[in-house]
């Protein structure tokens, strides 16, 4: 029977951060930076909110021009109608 020696002990490592204050450390950068990113998003929405408001102006400004000309169209047409049937009621 073979015997083996025992392995030497390495040697034990400290790190410098204790186990105990990453978690709180992490959770608080965390929360920083979701803050940033909420803080980043509600600025997003706030200026696409602007901007559909404008286009909504826009929009609205436009169906009333497009309104009109739809009614001067409606007219135009039965002008043309009417001196149309004045024309056959000449001749």
């Amino acid at each position: 029977m073979i015997s083996r020696e025992p392995e030497p002990r390495k040697p034990e490592t400290t790190s410098t951060a204790t186990p105990a204050r990453t978690p709180a450390l992490t959770a608080s950068g965390a929360a920083a930076g979701l803050k940033d990113h909420l803080t980043d998003i509600k600025s997003t929405l706030l200026s696409q909110s602007e901007q559909i408001s404008l286009l909504v102006r826009e929009v609205t400004q436009l169906k009333a021009v497009i309104g009109s000309q739809s009614s001067d169209r409606e007219k135009d047409e039965r002008i043309r109608q009417l001196e149309l049937e004045l024309e056959e009621a000449r001749s």
